[in-house]
């Protein structure tokens, strides 16, 4: 990689893990369906914002505005996203480490759809990766920390996987009928809108906690997006956010008291070792 690339990819790193810490703490104070809300509103603003430079960049005219396919994939995943944010913010407080094991579990699962559905080739290599994710998912479920939590949030982090799946889904049909940039402006008009719809009773949010939860959620998302089509092959841009696994997973045990850091941290190499396999084929 150049420096720049290199510069992007730690950047990702670090802005992927500490969005994950700040919506830890914004769990403790602020309710599910209200994050959500801000992550919608947050979204629209800032891709509002930043529309006159995207059009002038070309990553957003007329007809991808327009685009049906891409409108509905966007509002479909923003619905996706208000749903998997409510689960996320009542899981997250109670544990770090199930949220941020979400991740590695449902890449295997999205390798498995691309074989069923789309009909992709898979090496020996790939069956592997597939194999280790999937038991290290259900091992985290038994022997992890999540093992030591209720039904409920086990079902939560269960959803929240199929929630990440649906995103893949969403993300093949979208980005390729409306480009990356106006389909995260209808993916956070369709969280927008389903929080809205959810959010049936009025709970105040500081305009500082509104701007907090926009922001922390919108700008990663646009860096992430124009760096993949861009300055970083989408491989690299996928490690980065996969190496934010075992360093949270420590974090959760040394700051969190969430299990052994033994245990922690061999959950996150096993999902950096089924990871891997998948992004690099």
């Amino acid at each position: 990689m150049s420096t720049l690339q290199t510069s992007v990819f730690l950047a990702i790193l670090v802005l992927v893990t500490v969005r994950t810490l700040i919506f830890r703490r914004v769990a403790v104070s602020t309710a599910p369906a209200a994050t959500a809300l801000g992550v919608g509103s947050g979204t629209v603003l800032v891709c509002l914002i930043f529309l006159p430079f995207a059009w002038g960049a070309n990553v957003a005219d007329l007809g991808m505005l327009h685009n049906l396919a891409g409108i509905g994939a966007g509002l479909v995943k923003g619905a996706l996203l208000t749903a998997l944010l409510v689960a996320q913010q009542q899981l997250i407080g109670r544990s770090l480490s199930a949220t941020t094991y979400v991740f590695p579990v449902a890449l295997g699962a999205i390798a498995v759809l691309d074989v069923i559905m789309f009909g992709s080739a898979i090496s020996v290599r790939g069956m592997f990766a597939i194999s280790v994710l999937f038991l290290s998912g259900v091992g985290f479920m038994i022997f992890g920390h999540l093992g030591a939590m209720s039904f409920g949030d086990k079902k939560r982090f269960s959803f929240m996987i199929a929630a990440v799946v649906g995103f893949a889904c969403c993300d093949k049909i979208g980005i390729p009928a409306s480009g990356w940039y106006i389909y995260l402006l209808y993916t956070g008009l369709g969280n927008f809108l389903s929080a809205a719809v959810l959010k049936r009773h009025r709970v105040h949010v500081g305009v500082s906690t509104w701007l907090i939860i926009a922001l922390c959620w919108a700008i990663p998302e646009l860096f992430f997006s124009f760096a993949l089509s861009d300055i970083l092959p989408v491989s690299y841009g996928y490690l980065a956010i996969s190496l934010r696994v075992p360093l949270l997973m420590l974090i959760a045990s040394f700051v969190f008291k969430e299990g052994q850091a033994a245990g922690q941290l061999a959950f996150g190499v096993l999902s950096l070792v089924g990871t891997i396999p998948l992004l690099f084929k």
